[in-house]
């Protein structure tokens, strides 16, 4: 969960899709929601915000920048492949810092 661009956003899992959720704090509802496959391999609750973007990991091994004005996606960026098992690499934390976008990565032991 995060909060910032106007909106409170949170990445849940429901049933067979992730979701990010743009809720407005003022209203307390739900403004726009991003739907993607849930695998059950990866982590969906990563989120971080910076300059007027969102990035969201996706639990699918790709990241997604959503544009905060227009709350779009404009960048889909593939990290590692889709997982197909809890052995695979996948994209886990998010953060920003000096203009950039930092993940980690889940390692397979």
């Amino acid at each position: 969960m995060a909060a910032g661009h106007g909106a409170v956003w949170a990445a849940v899992t429901k049933g067979a899709e992730n979701q990010l959720l743009v809720i407005d704090p003022r209203k307390l509802r739900v403004t726009k929601t991003f739907n993607v496959p849930n695998i059950g391999f990866g982590s969906v609750e990563s989120l971080t915000l910076a300059g007027g973007a969102t990035w969201w990991n996706n639990g699918l091994g790709t990241l997604l920048g959503i544009d905060a004005r227009t709350r779009r996606i404009f960048s889909r960026i593939r990290i590692t492949p889709q997982p197909t098992s809890w052995n695979d690499f996948v994209p886990n934390g998010a953060g920003t810092g000096a203009g950039d976008v930092w993940l980690t990565i889940r390692v397979p032991p």
